[in-house]
């Protein structure tokens, strides 16, 4: 059965690039589109684990680095995705476009796996104002068309899967779409675990205003507990202004490095508002306890006071409160690793191949 594979674009290795690579891995492409690929060779060969990979794009690769400030037109350039007519199943990676794609036969199935909440900064108020400053309310009459044109995108798949009980809630509520709960692969065997933990936490991200490092090196300058971040963003000289002397920043580190340092700390911290949110159950893959926000993805990841802690809002004081109470419990590693590995790549794959087969009977 020939398969393609559509996503929304290729710049950078992150979490929905993790998904990619395991779908390609286990379903095994003939085709590949995406609106524009502007991403190193080298992360390609990384992505598809071999160099000869062929990539169709549209025309929005003359727009280089600079692609996303013309979002709007996305619909305009979907229309330039044609799909081999011999593709018997289209699967879309989408977290802002690809789920409007059009089928070139009406024999086709396709698809969509959502990676997030799709075109998060045109739905969602908090997230508009981060996009778009202090301009948002100027912008209202054109974001509710682009909203109006998403919403009829998202009626193009026949199937949808959600990555989280909480985009699957998001799918209903903007979309009307019912969807397939399918979580996302997650490498548990690339963290190692770690019974013995020292005095320390530690958190691991980009820089970028919605993780929320601002909250957490707020607090823990509060705490007085030692702190490692790891990773670099936009925001690196300014967070590093604001920590105290017993917060430790190493910008980014090998993979290896960083699964070490996390399976040896007390805690792992995390603070963003995640459809899904990988890193908490990489460390809950090493044995590692989480702090993290009670809402979205990672309430559905980490159990209260068994795999960590979930405090309910994006503050220093929530934050703070919540380290104090972590540290009154006991938790047990191995009961944290087992409840990672219900997000392993062999459950994934075991999934989505029986969603596959759903749709094709279904259909």
């Amino acid at each position: 059965m020939r398969k393609t594979l559509v996503v929304d674009w290729l710049d950078l290795y992150g979490g929905a690039e993790k998904v990619i690579a395991v779908l390609y891995e286990e379903l095994k492409f003939e085709e590949i589109w995406c609106l524009i690929d502007i991403m190193s060779q080298s992360e390609k060969n990384r992505l598809f684990g071999t160099p000869n990979v062929t990539i169709k794009q549209t025309s929005l690769r003359i727009f280089g680095k600079r692609f996303r400030f013309i979002f709007p037109l996305f619909p305009f350039f979907l229309e330039q995705i044609k799909v081999d007519s011999k593709s018997e199943i289209i699967v879309s990676s989408s977290h802002t476009a690809t789920k409007g794609i059009n089928k070139t036969s009406d024999s086709q199935i396709h698809i969509c796996y959502i990676q997030q909440r799709n075109l998060m900064y045109v739905w969602e108020d908090y997230e508009r104002k981060l996009f778009f400053k202090k301009l948002a309310f100027l912008l209202r009459p054109a974001l509710k068309l682009i909203e109006k044109k998403d919403y009829q995108l998202a009626q193009n798949p026949d199937f949808m899967i959600a990555n989280s009980r909480f985009v699957q809630n998001w799918l209903k509520k903007r979309y009307n779409r019912e969807s397939y709960l399918v979580y996302p692969p997650v490498d548990i065997e690339g963290f190692q675990f770690n019974a013995i933990k020292e005095d320390y936490y530690v958190t691991v991200g980009r820089f970028a205003i919605k993780k929320r490092f601002d909250l957490i090196i707020k607090a823990f300058n509060h705490l007085g507990k030692r702190l490692i971040v790891i990773g670099d963003g936009e925001l690196n000289t300014e967070l590093r202004l604001m920590a105290s002397s017993n917060i430790e920043f190493t910008g980014f580190l090998p993979s290896d490095e960083v699964a070490e340092v996390i399976s040896k700390a007390k805690g792992f911290v995390f603070a963003a508002l995640e459809d899904f949110g990988i890193a908490p159950v990489e460390a809950q893959a090493c044995g590692t306890p989480v702090i993290c926000l009670g809402q979205g993805g990672t309430a559905e990841t980490v159990q209260h006071k068994e795999t960590g802690y979930l405090f309910h809002e994006q503050s220093v004081v929530s934050i703070c409160d919540a380290v104090v109470e972590f540290e009154k419990l006991v938790f047990d590693p191995y009961t944290i690793r087992k409840n990672a590995e219900r997000f392993s790549v062999a459950r994934f794959k075991v999934e989505i191949q029986d969603v596959i087969n759903k749709a094709i009977n279904n259909r």
